[in-house]
C-alpha cells in the first residue's frame, strides 16, 4: 500500500507470489537482465554487479534507512523498466 500511496504504479494492481529457489530474509528488488549480460547460471553464492537506476536507488535506501535488509536479483520474466519488490521473512 506505501508504495501505491506514494504513487507508485503496481502492476495489475495486485500482489504476486514468488517461491524462490532460495529464500530471502528482507527485500530482494528484482530487475530484468540486460541483454549483454551473461547467461551462464552462478551458484546461489554469487551475483553480479549492476548499476541501480534512480528508482532502484530510492527503494534501496527507502528500506536500508529502516533496517530492511535488501538483496538484489534477476527476473526476466518481469517487463523492461520494472522492478520486482520481493519480500521474504522478517530478519532476525
Amino acid at each position: 500500500m506505501l508504495f501505491s500511496e506514494a504513487g507508485w504504479k503496481i502492476e495489475e494492481n495486485k500482489v504476486f507470489r514468488l517461491e524462490p529457489q532460495i529464500p530471502i530474509v528482507g527485500v530482494a528488488m528484482a530487475t530484468r537482465a540486460a541483454p549483454n549480460e551473461p547467461k551462464e547460471p552462478l551458484p546461489p553464492h554469487l551475483g553480479r554487479w549492476r548499476l541501480m537506476d534512480e528508482s532502484n536507488k530510492t527503494i534501496y535506501w527507502a528500506l536500508r534507512s529502516i533496517d530492511i535488509p535488501v538483496t538484489g536479483a534477476t527476473d526476466n520474466t518481469l517487463n523492461d523498466g520494472t522492478i520486482g519488490i520481493y519480500i521474504g521473512s522478517e530478519p532476525q
